[in-house]
């Protein structure tokens, strides 16, 4: 038991010094400013325009400045139809500057949109696990766990034990 709980610790402590600093965490997304390089980079079985893909990134910007990875209801095509571009192209787009597919890039938004509430928000940590699952946009808080642990680390209810005991 206390072997898992220093465990526990160091592992927080790892991700509290990830965050202050790279800014949040290794998972911490942001579009490459550089995207013209990033254009050639890697050769897909169909090419995408340039301006087609840089389109899809000044959206992509939007999107995650507008918080809208939240929502229940996000889903590729949804999101595409938002964005009135093909799925296939946003899925490749996705994958080409994100390195990673549709539902992990819209996890890892939502994880790091969490991390930074409880860290800026005190009122945050003490809701409960089901609460933050629902506004983070997860049907289920064992979904939400899974997902928190896998990207994190460490589950939510440790991560926000922690963080509490650090303030």
């Amino acid at each position: 038991m206390w072997r898992k709980y220093k465990t526990q610790q160091k592992k927080y402590a790892e991700i509290v010094a990830k965050i202050k600093k790279e800014g949040l965490t290794d998972t911490n997304i942001s579009l490459k400013e550089d995207t013209e390089k990033d254009l050639h980079a890697k050769s897909e079985p169909f090419t995408i325009s340039a301006e087609v893909e840089e389109k899809i990134l000044q959206e992509l910007i939007i999107f995650e400045n507008e918080g809208k990875f939240n929502s229940k209801t996000m889903s590729l095509s949804h999101l595409s139809d938002q964005m009135n571009v093909n799925n296939k192209y946003l899925s490749v787009v996705i994958k080409k500057h994100k390195n990673m597919n549709f539902n992990g890039y819209i996890n890892h938004l939502r994880i790091n949109y969490l991390i930074e509430k409880l860290r800026t928000d005190p009122e945050f940590s003490k809701y409960k696990i089901s609460y933050l699952a629902e506004i983070t946009g997860y049907s289920s808080h064992s979904a939400f766990s899974a997902v928190f642990q896998q990207i994190v680390g460490v589950s939510p209810s440790v991560f926000i034990n922690e963080l509490n005991r650090q303030k």
